[in-house]
């Protein structure tokens, strides 16, 4: 095959590469019809629910969401970039990686040309740091006692006051104000832009390669609002793909086996201060499923400190599950009420800082502490929710002895007793209650807290659309010729499913864009919506058994065309029928709506 571009070159490495070999190389897989199953190598789990579909070359667990190609398996399993996969996958099949003559796009040139901007402007804060005008910003550098050392591996500067002094700098450099605009320095009016930071300490946000992706400013007069101010989102910066201090904890986590996430700025130097150089910070309150997977590359421990206070705790709790699902072992850090993790360091010092980590609590014991904390169990009411919340918790842990050590906190808060509460978790989970030295007496609340309900069968919807749009798009995957016979029939607008109308449209992106036709291009060429893009693999992991796929998808492209001409038609037919009922049949509207009607059926019925 001749290697012309840098996606030629990729669709030739995946071809080698087959993902069920690939993947076979790290957990063992069985086959089950066209895919294979096993234990996902992302997650603890003891059930299988890793799926990996030979014909679309992708995978899907569906116990933490993790998907994707198999250059993304490998980075996700090596814990290393896509450029790192890449190699590790080319040595496997023995191909060289080429030098492309077309490889610096515009978007590299853009980038680079951003990556300098934020270079200057760095030098420029730092410098301003060690002048006059910064005094006021080194008393509090001061007061915080940081040393010159972290001062400088972090990279603290400082903004001085005025609207256009960085701004006149880095045009005089010879950047252009459109590209300083890019960056998120500047902020931009309706007829000028200015300085975004102004008599601020700056904190240059580093990615792991080191390169300056965007900058955070805090207030030194505390008459300025906001405290915090951070570039907004940027060519360079995805803010929910970026962890503060990454750069320099990288380098300690897999001898330490575990990363510190805490909330700010000040928590993570305070920390590196003091000696905990695996602390990093999510850039803001919430963590996202991009940054606990870029965690999981570096290490599978984590605690997770955010502040004392109620909104610190409440982004503690959401960002728990994200990390677990992840396959982290997570401990949650209690902080002193009102406490940040930089204040409990200044106020009590590096030996309660250490006993706050020995003393962590595991996700499960945090939350169910949380759950007791936040009912009033002196009413009977309550008092039962919080036990059924607690139980449903402790249903969820595989360990026995961890399991019991639950057991017994939901007992001495609420006082049932232990055999009930054990029972009720083992329904919950699946499992058959203990057996007891008692008669049957045809209760089957009998030691349990919570009376046995029937289940309610919830009714069925109408899915036959769905279906075959699902199917054909599944179909339309396998392969260019498949889906391009397709599209000869039907085209985005024909479906009525979300995620298999951005699947089409990701398809015809493809296509119109002369990319290499495959799964992992189309997925990149949809909204990139994090739920969609899981939707998009949940549907191409459906499991899709012919002899004659063109044939198939034709019938079906057929099916889903006609289905959306009746949908037409009887949306249509529903406006006409309110029109009527309103006496407005002789309006030119509804004539028009009528004979649409008409129109629509008569395409239906005209594919054969």
């Amino acid at each position: 095959m001749a290697q012309d571009t840098f996606s030629e070159f990729l669709a030739e490495l995946k071809e080698k590469n087959d993902i069920v070999s690939v993947v076979s190389s790290y957990v063992p897989l069985t086959r089950k019809g066209r895919h294979h199953w096993g234990c996902c190598p992302f997650h603890n789990e003891k059930t299988p629910s890793f799926s990996v579909n030979e014909d679309l070359q992708i995978y899907k667990c569906f116990g933490c969401g993790v998907a994707g190609d198999v250059i993304k398996f490998v980075q996700e399993k090596e814990r290393i970039d896509f450029n790192g996969a890449v190699k590790i996958l080319a040595d496997r099949v023995g191909m060289e990686i080429p030098k492309f003559n077309g490889s610096d796009t515009q978007a590299d040139k853009k980038r680079s040309e951003l990556l300098s901007i934020m270079n200057a402007a760095q030098e420029y804060f730092v410098a301003n740091l060690s002048k006059p005008m910064a005094a006021a910003a080194n008393d509090y550098i001061a007061k915080r006692g940081l040393s010159k050392k972290v001062v400088e591996s972090f990279g603290l500067g400082y903004a001085p006051e005025g609207w256009e002094n960085l701004k006149t700098y880095l045009v005089g450099l010879g950047f252009s104000a459109d590209s300083v605009n890019e960056t998120g320095l500047l902020t931009v009016g309706d007829k000028k832009s200015y300085d975004k930071f102004r008599n601020r300490i700056m904190y240059p946000i580093i990615d792991e390669k080191g390169n300056i992706i965007s900058f955070g400013g805090r207030i030194i007069d505390p008459n300025d609002t906001p405290k915090y101010m951070n570039c907004p989102q940027t060519l360079l910066y995805d803010k929910s793909n970026t962890l503060y201090g990454l750069n320099i904890a990288k380098n300690y986590a897999r001898a330490a086996g575990s990363l510190i996430i805490v909330e700010g700025y000040m928590d993570v130097i305070s920390m590196h201060e003091y000696g905990y150089n695996t602390a990093v910070a999510s850039c803001g309150t919430s963590l996202t499923q991009q940054q606990a997977r870029k965690i999981k590359r570096y290490v599978d421990k984590v605690y997770i400190g955010y502040d004392g206070d109620g909104a610190g705790q409440k982004a503690t709790l959401r960002g728990l599950d994200i990390l677990k699902a992840t396959g982290l072992d997570v401990q949650v850090l209690s902080f002193p009420d009102g406490c940040d993790p930089d204040d409990t360091l200044r106020k009590y010092g590096k030996e309660y800082f250490d006993d706050i980590i020995a003393n962590a609590k595991k996700l499960e014991e945090f939350k169910i502490e949380k759950i007791f904390s936040s009912y009033d169990l002196k009413k009977n009411d309550q008092k039962l929710a919080a036990a059924k919340a607690a139980m449903e918790i402790a249903s969820k842990v595989t360990l026995d002895i961890e399991r019991e050590k639950y057991i017994d906190m939901i007992v001495k808060n609420t006082g049932y007793s232990q055999r009930a509460v054990s029972n009720d978790i083992d329904r919950m989970a699946g499992k058959a209650p203990q057996a007891t030295n008692q008669q049957p007496t045809g209760d089957s609340s009998r030691g349990s807290i919570i009376a046995k309900k029937p289940v309610i069968k919830q009714p069925q919807t109408n899915q036959k659309d769905s279906h075959a749009e699902i199917r054909l798009v599944c179909l339309m995957m396998r392969d260019k010729p498949i889906a391009e016979a397709a599209l000869k029939i039907v085209n985005a607008t024909c479906f009525e499913d979300m995620t298999c109308k951005e699947i089409v449209n990701g398809i015809q992106a493809v296509f119109d864009s002369g990319d290499t036709f495959d799964s992992a291009t189309v997925i990149s060429k949809i909204k990139q919506d994090e739920e969609l893009i899981s939707n998009a693999y949940n549907v191409l992991m459906t499991e899709v058994n012919t002899l004659d796929p063109v044939s198939e998808a034709v019938e079906y492209a057929k099916k889903v065309r006609r289905q959306y001409y009746l949908r037409r038609a009887k949306q249509m037919q529903d406006k006409a029928n309110a029109m009527i009922a309103d006496g407005k049949i002789a309006d030119e509207e509804c004539q028009r709506l009528i004979k649409e009607i008409g129109r629509y059926k008569t395409l239906a019925k005209e594919i054969k």
